[in-house]
């Protein structure tokens, strides 16, 4: 133990404790290793865990085998399993396990289990779980997002999510306004990028970007569908394809 009252323990094994008060509360808690002032500061039973940081995983008490990287899960409790990599990733999570997070402010206000969060502010609002977000703002979501079952991949993709679920928006600015409609895929730049509607499936570049409110579409080719904005159930395949149609 190395520090001032790092790692108060009256009952421990293969711990380490480095910095100002880190494992400070611990008492039967076994190989834990904390690295910076206050890190672990509140463990006492728990084991396995490995946090380097100020701050890094400062409330957790009881939740075991946690990888804590910078000021991250500070507000961890007794979630297991977690590794957050980034200032304040994860930072809100009490009791959520199974999640993976790298990135600042990544998946901050998560507090439910088995989500995967990469990249700057990736999920940032999301409390919902079996979420995927890869990206500078991916699935950022925005006051309660709650959505399930969600993979975002690349800048801003689903970045105003909310309630929707079983969505796939891969590629930058793909379904970034919808906010609560469901079971949509959209892959390509700016693919159903002002969507909110559910079940249509964009493939290709700025492929039916102006849609806001028609569903079950598809529309497969580079601007496929891509003035459309109210109308359902067209197929569209090939470069421009129904290009002009809007409410047809």
């Amino acid at each position: 133990m190395i520090g001032y009252a790092a790692g108060c323990i009256t009952q421990c094994s293969r711990t380490v404790a480095i910095g100002s008060q880190a494992l400070k509360c611990n008492t039967s808690g076994a190989c834990n290793l904390a690295i910076g002032y206050t890190a672990l500061f509140s463990n006492t039973t728990a084991n396995h865990n490995t946090a380097v940081g100020t701050g890094a995983m400062y409330y957790n008490t009881e939740g075991c085998q946690n990888t804590a990287l910078g000021k991250a899960m500070t507000k961890n409790c007794c979630g297991a399993n977690n590794v957050g990599v980034g200032y304040l990733a994860l930072d809100c999570n009490i009791d959520g396990s199974n999640n993976t997070v790298v990135g600042s402010q990544a998946l901050n206000f998560n507090t439910t289990s088995n989500n995967t969060a990469m990249g700057y502010g990736a999920a940032y609002c999301s409390t919902g779980c079996q979420n995927t977000a890869i990206g500078s703002l991916a699935m950022r979501g925005s006051g309660t997002s709650n959505g399930t079952k969600n993979v975002a991949v690349g800048y801003t993709a689903l970045c105003k999510v909310t309630s929707g679920a079983l969505n796939v928006a891969v590629g930058a600015n793909a379904l970034k306004c919808n906010t609560s409609s469901c079971s949509n895929t959209a892959i390509g730049y700016n693919s159903l990028i002002v969507n909110d509607a559910p079940s249509n499936t964009a493939v290709g570049k700025d492929s039916m970007e102006s849609n806001t409110s028609g569903n079950n579409n598809t529309a497969v080719g580079a601007d496929a569908l891509a003035a459309n904005t109210t109308a359902c159930h067209n197929t569209a395949i090939g470069k421009s394809a129904l290009l002009s149609n809007t409410t047809g």
